[in-house]
């Protein structure tokens, strides 16, 4: 996965695309996940330029494309934080975001910058939500990131 030109779109080689209303970032967000977790359970195993390779692609390819595109500016159809739908899934990016920070928090220095961002985004997104609702149903838990930094935030 680390050796993919990018994490989004025909690029990656024998992965299915899925081209959503708010482009390629589900494919990057679920790719940010599992090299995440991927780098946490098998960090032991590995050697220095095999932790230095995933870290690369990790925060070029996933952490920064997630924060670029999604959680510090408004998206392509204008939509600023507070005034998304709350089907959009945001909440798996910023989740994902978060996941991929906190696997690289011990070695990367912007991590903690990261993460704050991903967890106070998610706060900030589930007051928006008020209450009353089926909460999990509009959020998407279903999305591991979302869910793993909802315990964050």
């Amino acid at each position: 996965a680390c050796a993919y030109r990018c994490w989004q779109g025909p690029p990656m080689k024998g992965m299915a695309s899925q081209v959503s209303p708010w482009g390629y970032a589900t494919e990057v967000a679920k790719m940010t996940e599992a090299v995440a977790t991927a780098y946490d359970l098998l960090y032991q195993h590995m050697t220095d330029s095999q932790r230095q390779s995933v870290r690369r692609a990790l925060i070029e390819d996933g952490i920064e494309p997630l924060i670029r595109n999604h959680l510090t500016r408004a998206d392509a159809f204008g939509q600023t934080q507070s005034n998304r739908p709350a089907d959009y899934p945001i909440a798996a990016y910023a989740g994902a975001a978060g996941v991929g920070a906190l696997a690289v928090l011990n070695e990367e220095p912007r991590a903690a910058e990261w993460v704050r961002l991903a967890r106070d985004f998610l706060s900030s997104w589930l007051h928006g939500l008020g209450s009353g609702e089926d909460i999990s149903t509009r959020l998407g838990l279903r999305r591991s990131g979302a869910s793993l930094m909802l315990c964050v935030a």
